[in-house]
C-alpha cells in the first residue's frame, strides 16, 4: 500500500481560485438579505413593543448572522491556504509543475478572490432600533427608534368596558344602532 495521495494540481488550483471563493460569495449574499431583514424586524419590533418573540427572534437571527460572518472569513483562509499549497506542490514536487506548467486554464493566472466579510449588525435583541434615513446622495443620518409603549389590554379584563360600550350602541332588540331612525 502506497503511502503517497494525489491529487492532481488543477483541481487544487481550481478550488482555491474559483469553488472556495464563489461558496463564500453565496454565503455573503445570505448574510446580507439577512442583515436586510434584522434591519427591518428590529424597527418593528421597536415599534410594537419589543415582543418576546420578536425579541427572541432577533437574537437568533443576530446568532445566524455571526456564524455567517465567521464562514466567509474561514472560506476566505481555506482558499488561500489551498492556494499556498498548491504554490508549494508546483514548487517542490516534478508531477505538480509539470501539470501546471501543462495547465491552459482560465484560472491558471487568477489570483484568489477574498470574499467581503458583512458587516456586522450588532445587537438588533436589545430593546429599540437604530435605522438608516438616507438625506442625500450618499449621506445617511442614523435614527433611533425609541421602543412602543403599547401594552394590549387581555380581553378577560376589559370585557366590562366592551359590554358597557356595546349597550350604549344598540336599539331594543340588541342590535347595532341604525342610523336610518333618524329620518
Amino acid at each position: 500500500m502506497s503511502d503517497e495521495i494525489y491529487v492532481p494540481i488543477v483541481k487544487i488550483y481550481t478550488a482555491a481560485r474559483q469553488g472556495i471563493p464563489d461558496q463564500a460569495e453565496d454565503l455573503a449574499l445570505i448574510g446580507g438579505r439577512l442583515a436586510s431583514i434584522v434591519d427591518t424586524l428590529d424597527v418593528q419590533a421597536a415599534k410594537a413593543g419589543e415582543p418576546a418573540a420578536l425579541r427572541d427572534a432577533l437574537t437568533i437571527a443576530a446568532r445566524v448572522h455571526d456564524g455567517i460572518r465567521r464562514g466567509i472569513t474561514t472560506l476566505n483562509h481555506a482558499a488561500v491556504a489551498l492556494e499556498l499549497t498548491g504554490d508549494d506542490y508546483v514548487a517542490t514536487d516534478t508531477q505538480a509543475r509539470d501539470e501546471f506548467d501543462q495547465w491552459g486554464g482560465a484560472l491558471k493566472n487568477v489570483e484568489v478572490t477574498r470574499t467581503a466579510v458583512p458587516g456586522d449588525i450588532g445587537s438588533p435583541e436589545a430593546p429599540g432600533a437604530v435605522t438608516d434615513v438616507t438625506i442625500g446622495f450618499g449621506l445617511h443620518y442614523p435614527t433611533y427608534v425609541t421602543p412602543s409603549d403599547y401594552d394590549p389590554t387581555s380581553p378577560s379584563e376589559d370585557k366590562g368596558d366592551r359590554d358597557e360600550t356595546a349597550s350604549d350602541d344598540s336599539d331594543d332588540l340588541g342590535l347595532p344602532h341604525d342610523p336610518t331612525d333618524d329620518y
